[in-house]
């Protein structure tokens, strides 16, 4: 009797270990919510398990397909912006692809993940949460060009449609500002990136839990029917 219950606990123990990784290796990375500012390029790039997809100077141009390119379907992705070299990112913010992609019309956002993101031949980024933008044609609010509040918040990059302002954008071109430095769009002493951090869907990893348990009843009734046996 003692011996059939430590099977069974050895068994438990055993099915929590294997269901405990299989579901950590889903989580790997870590989402941070809202705009996150002075963060360490080696905490988000290792413990926080993000990867770059895209990086460049403020000044550069570049087609949105070349951004975004590397960004697996599904993923999360963060914006980051940071003087060339530096050990931390000024500010960041991510959301999924979707959401970050979304298209908004001018001067307005999608809520996603405690920021306000906007996407348009005008310009892409993101400003603090429950925080209006002014696109002109970057969002200029609490900038040395205008008013507002929260300019820490703020990330803006330009952009381009092929069919004009009110389209989807096709070029990323030179950024306007990280937080409350502005007038970037000519920087080489300043840098932008686009991180991505895969996350499966829910029925994803449970059914890689569930089929790593599967697994690990059979092997242990094999285990056992071999014991019985000898």
């Amino acid at each position: 009797m003692q011996y059939s219950r430590l099977v069974r606990c050895t068994k438990a123990m055993a099915l929590m270990a294997i269901l405990g990784s299989v579901l950590d290796e889903a989580h790997a990375s870590f989402i941070p919510v809202g705009v996150q500012e002075n963060v360490s390029v080696n905490t988000v790039q290792g413990s926080w398990g993000w990867q770059v997809a895209y990086s460049g100077l403020y000044r550069d141009n570049v087609s949105i397909a070349d951004v975004f390119a590397a960004v697996p379907a599904g993923s999360y992705v963060m914006y980051a912006a940071r003087p060339v070299g530096a050990e931390n990112y000024t500010l960041l913010a991510a959301a999924s692809e979707t959401d970050a992609r979304t298209y908004t019309s001018l001067n307005t956002t999608t809520t996603a993940n405690g920021a306000q993101w906007y996407y348009n031949g005008w310009s892409m980024g993101f400003a603090g949460l429950g925080d209006s933008i002014t696109q002109y044609s970057a969002d200029t609010q609490d900038s040395s060009f205008n008013t507002g509040i929260n300019g820490n918040l703020r990330l803006s990059w330009h952009t381009s449609a092929n069919d004009g302002y009110n389209g989807v954008p096709s070029v990323m071109n030179a950024g306007w500002r990280a937080g409350r430095t502005d007038q970037l769009n000519e920087s080489t002493e300043w840098e932008r990136a686009v991180l991505y951090a895969p996350v499966p869907e829910p029925s994803t990893y449970v059914a890689g839990a569930m089929l790593a348990v599967a697994f690990s009843v059979q092997g242990l009734r094999s285990l056992r029917r071999r014991q019985q046996a000898t």
